[in-house]
This record gives structure tokens, sequence and C-alpha cells, in this order.
């Protein structure tokens, strides 16, 4: 097996990131859509894809619950050390107020501080999504706890 060099927990959750806009484009393309989701990094550095049985549950809250369920439990386990949760959401431009589907994929790492990216899309014709700006936002979900710090 190859060695690769080490990375830092950036570089670890940009891999992560490109990896859920990548999975969730190709399910867009094929769907319409795509249900929620997690990518995550276990301590050994393993990389696991999460996601809820969707044959009979098709609402989406529910289902992402059922993967953030998951994600929560590997963290209270300690077993992991990165997570890019991913899910499909109503995005409204701060430049217009329109209304788009976007790509919403909140991040987290034990050796890092949490962000959420946003990919506004549309879908042309054939169905195929064309992606907009990445938007970087304070973090929705947080995942790993953090020590608080006092003044």
């Amino acid at each position: 097996m190859a060695e690769f060099p080490p990375i830092t927990a950036r570089d670890e959750l940009n891999a992560l990131l490109n990896a859920a806009i990548d999975i969730a484009l190709k399910l867009i393309a094929k769907y319409g859509n795509h249900i929620p989701f997690a990518l995550v990094v276990h301590i050994d550095g393993k990389r696991e894809n999460i996601a809820a049985d969707n044959s009979e549950i098709h609402d989406g809250n529910i289902l992402a619950q059922a993967v953030l369920e998951e994600v929560r439990r590997l963290v209270t386990a300690s077993a992991i050390r990165a997570v890019a949760f991913a899910r499909n959401i109503d995005y409204q431009s701060a430049i217009d107020r329109s209304h788009v589907d976007a790509i919403e994929v909140d991040l987290d790492h034990l050796d890092d501080q949490p962000v959420t990216c946003m990919l506004p899309y549309t879908l042309d014709p054939d169905g195929h999504p064309r992606p907009g700006e990445l938007v970087a936002i304070e973090p929705r979900e947080q995942f790993f706890a953090r020590p608080t710090g006092g003044r």
C-alpha cells in the first residue's frame, strides 16, 4: 500500500467537502435531488459513507435525523475524527432574495473549527445540476465538543 504524506485537518475537511459535493451532484443528476448522507473519517483514517434507508421513509427531515444520530453515536464512541453531513435545502440568495435548491454540507473535525458550506444549484433542461458559487457560513451543526474559553 502506498504511503501518503500527512495532511492537515483543513485538508481533510476540504477533501470531505469535495467528495460530498461530488456525490450530491451525481445523485441530483440521477434523481433530481439527494437524500441526506454523511462522510466520516474514522480515527484510523478509514473513510465511511453513512446514509439512511429511504426505501420506506421519504421524509428528508426524518432521514437527516437518522444520519445525524448515527454520526453522533460515532462521535460519542470516539470512533471518528472528521465528518461532512450533506443535505438538500432551499437556499435564499442574500443578493437578490431568490430561492433555489442548494447542497448544504456541515463540516467538523476534531482538530479544526466547524463550518457550513452551501452550493446553490439550478437544473438545466436535461435535469443536470448547474452549480452556483460555494458559500461558507457559520456552522449549523457542530459534532465535536470544544472547550469553552473564559475571559
